[in-house]
């Protein structure tokens, strides 16, 4: 209920300040400000259709439905100047004096290109896709899609509490879902991976799996319709658990297999969940990368730091109003920086 009420004040509130104008003013004002040097890096994940949606065991924040989508992208298209990468990094100025934008997904879903694809080919419009190299190789799944997967059944979920209470000392008893997903997130991959070990099996992805990624020659298909593919890590551990050769190891393989398998030069890099701090940012940098992305939020600014970018992460619940259907309001507050 205190869920419903704060998004009931926060879509009213939203629609205030931007069917007055105060909120599109706001833009204008910032961006001159700040000398009209701003860029609002967006981030998504998945985008799924209705019938994807039914079948995938991805969290709510990493989904945004198709039609939901579809008017992201009109918003974007007449409000904003959507930068490929190259235009983002070389600084240059789109003609107008719309705002600038850099559109990006993370992980490398097939759904990028078997939902997303078609609605930004319709918009021409660039965007950025960071993948996990060594899942779209060995054609692996997520390891909080096999979580959620295992968790719908109820025998298998009571033993896996089990093994994790066993793991911790009791220290996880009662925690919620969100909490367990949390947790195994902070342990380094190896220790994590033996723990998922012992209660679901590492399976390869099989034909018609929701929860796979794209494959090589879909990412060909995608670079050939102007998607920059870009670098995510190899298997996606959080970096700042692991040593140094892991890391290390994470950040040469993922750009040397994509620059083989592509026939492009690697400039990007996306930290897996946003985690960064000094040594593994200062190893991003000796590793050969022109720049790197956080899920820190904010825009980034001409003089910030080009290895800490910042983006605003979106989902569906982040630019719908009550109803459930695509909120202009909402999504320019979230854009704006106010929340």
């Amino acid at each position: 209920m205190a869920h419903k009420v704060r998004r009931f004040l926060f879509c009213l509130g939203a629609g205030l300040l931007y069917y007055s104008g105060i909120l599109p003013l706001w833009f204008l004002v910032r961006d001159w400000m700040r000398g009209g040097e701003g860029v609002c890096v967006i981030g998504l994940h998945r985008v799924l259709s209705e019938e994807q949606e039914c079948r995938a065991n991805s969290l709510e924040g990493i989904v945004m439905r198709e039609r939901t989508f579809a008017k992201l992208l009109d918003y974007l298209g007449r409000h904003f100047a959507v930068l490929s990468l190259d235009a983002f990094l070389d600084g240059r100025r789109a003609p107008g004096s719309k705002p600038r934008c850099l559109l990006t997904f993370d992980d490398g879903w097939r759904d990028n290109y078997t939902t997303a694809l078609p609605w930004l080919k319709k918009h021409r419009m660039p965007a950025v896709i960071f993948v996990v190299t060594g899942f779209i190789e060995e054609r692996n799944t997520f390891w909080v899609e096999r979580l959620i997967q295992g968790w719908r059944s109820p025998e298998q979920h009571a033993g896996f509490r089990k093994a994790l209470e066993d793991s911790t000392q009791g220290r996880l008893v009662g925690t919620t879902f969100e909490g367990i997903v949390e947790h195994l997130k902070n342990l380094p991959a190896q220790n994590r991976e033996a723990l998922l070990a012992s209660w679901i099996s590492a399976a390869h992805v099989e034909d018609g799996n929701p929860d796979e990624t794209f494959t090589w020659e879909e990412a060909a298909d995608l670079q050939k319709e102007g998607i920059d593919i870009e670098a995510h890590s190899f298997t996606h551990p959080l970096l700042v658990y692991e040593d140094e050769q892991t890391v290390s190891r994470e950040l040469a393989g993922s750009k040397r297999m994509l620059e083989e398998r592509l026939k492009k030069k690697v400039r990007a890099f996306a930290y897996p969940n946003g985690t960064w701090d000094d040594r593994v940012r200062r190893q991003v940098q000796m590793a050969g990368y022109d720049c790197a992305f956080t899920t820190a939020p904010g825009w980034h600014h001409r003089g910030d730091d080009i290895y800490t970018i910042r983006r605003i992460m979106l989902h569906e619940g982040k630019v719908t109003g009550v109803g459930g259907e695509f909120s202009p309001a909402a999504l320019a507050v979230r854009l704006s920086g106010l929340r």
